[in-house]
């Protein structure tokens, strides 16, 4: 089993086939086979054994359990709930099958009913860590929720930039959720000022146990000086789950470019395609999305970018130490300047930490991360670095506070360079 929880599946299946081919009748070693083959994504194989411990203990609680959770890792989620179900009924306090049945029912999109089952495992044990931040997350995803933001901004060429932002959505059950936010973007540099006001309305529902679909639609007015417009704006996106360690997904956006007071006064937006896949290798992730843009002002750009992350075992489960990679690419077709800041070809070469956790019984979540790495912008190298740091404060049940910092720099031809300095500060209410 320690071969197994250090991801030597392969050595550890052949152990205990080997063991199982001396003493066929071994539970415990078929247990841990089952196990072991659920974890490597073998799931036929799992349940094959699985069964075959209930063939011969028909009251196994604990291959029922096992066999249960497999089917939901293979999303048959209909037969997983039947399976956790078999087990409640000989068992109707046992607090592992109740806490997958409600993992289960929330994968599935049954959240008011997985909510349930959460509460039910807390009823009988208080203290039960997993039930309590399954019952977070339940609570996350279903809503409703309503969100204050204000983020403030600024870099070391003079632009400053303050977005107020108001957000709602509710979850419906079965895999639909409506959003809705109502955000005011004020920027300015020296004497330029801009602002801009959008009001967005979104919808994603799962098309089924692999796909889902997102969809948005916004109204932008924009306003500098004296010169006001207005359009409409929007995106789509479809996401793909194609195994267990393979995700990909497409997508389209119409947006205005709203960074600057520059930006919105010469009303630049940008059409923009990507195509992103993620894949779990096991001992690192890997993350790739290539996309390209179409800008109202004649310009176009082709870009990618690559992560690679790894998380670290040391800390354990609380908190989680990553490290990665990251590689930006960016490639203008011309190099004009009638609103996009100074656009060229840019690539960047990074190395990455993150820590995130939670403290006092996961009151607070804390995330932190620093980059530095090398960048070749308009055809002069230097030094990058970033760095982000982030809390959430759980006040009560129903409302958390959420801070956060940022703070990157790129040394142009000085030892000051460029920087820029972001804040930011959300309160979001739970219904």
């Amino acid at each position: 089993m320690v071969l197994a929880w250090n991801k030597n599946y392969g050595e550890s299946i052949e152990i205990y086939r080997e063991v199982l081919g001396e003493e066929p009748g071994f539970r415990e070693a078929r247990l841990g086979l089952a196990r072991t083959l659920g974890w490597a994504g073998r799931y036929d194989e799992a349940i094959e054994e699985y069964k075959s411990l209930l063939a011969a203990r028909p009251g196994d609680s604990e291959a029922g359990v096992g066999m249960a959770r497999v089917l939901a890792w293979k999303r048959d989620y209909d037969a997983s709930k039947d399976a956790y179900m078999s087990v409640l009924k000989k068992d109707p306090g046992n607090k592992e099958a109740l806490l997958g049945l409600a993992t289960t029912l929330w994968w599935k999109g049954d959240l008011g009913s997985a909510l349930g089952k959460a509460g039910e495992v807390i009823a009988l044990d208080p203290e039960n860590a997993g039930a309590r931040a399954l019952e977070k997350r339940i609570r996350r995803s279903r809503g409703p929720l309503l969100s204050f933001y204000y983020t403030d901004s600024s870099d070391s060429d003079g632009n400053d930039l303050r977005i107020y932002k108001t957000h709602a959505f509710f979850a419906a059950g079965r895999g639909l959720r409506f959003d809705l936010d109502y955000s005011v973007f004020k920027a300015d540099r020296l004497e330029d000022e801009a602002r801009a006001n959008i009001l967005t309305g979104g919808l994603s529902y799962r098309l089924n146990k692999l796909t889902t679909f997102r969809t948005r639609l916004a109204f932008v007015n924009t306003d500098a000086s004296s010169d006001s417009t207005s359009h409409m704006a929007g995106g789509i996106s479809l996401r793909r789950v194609i195994n267990k360690k393979l995700r990909g997904g497409l997508s389209y956006s119409h947006s205005p470019l709203l960074d600057t007071a520059q930006l919105i006064r010469n009303n630049i937006r940008v059409d923009d395609f990507s195509a992103s896949l993620y894949y779990d290798a096991g001992f690192a992730s890997f993350a790739g999305v290539a996309s390209y843009g179409s800008y109202s002002d004649g310009n176009s750009r082709n870009g990618f970018s690559l992560d690679i992350r790894r998380a670290s075992r040391y800390f354990g489960k609380n908190p989680v130490l990553f490290g990665g990679y990251r590689l930006n690419y960016r490639a203008f077709e011309k190099d004009l300047n009638t609103g996009y800041f100074d656009p060229g070809n840019f690539i960047s070469n990074t190395l990455y930490l993150e820590v995130k956790g939670n403290a006092y019984n996961g009151r607070l979540e804390y995330r932190a991360e620093a980059e530095a790495g090398l960048q070749n912008y308009n055809a002069k190298s230097e030094y990058l670095s970033r760095f982000y740091l982030q809390a959430i404060a759980h006040l009560t049940d129903n409302i958390n506070v959420d801070l956060s910092y940022k703070f990157s720099r790129s040394a142009i031809e000085s030892t000051s360079g460029f920087r820029y300095e972001e804040y930011k500060l959300g309160i979001n209410y739970l219904f």
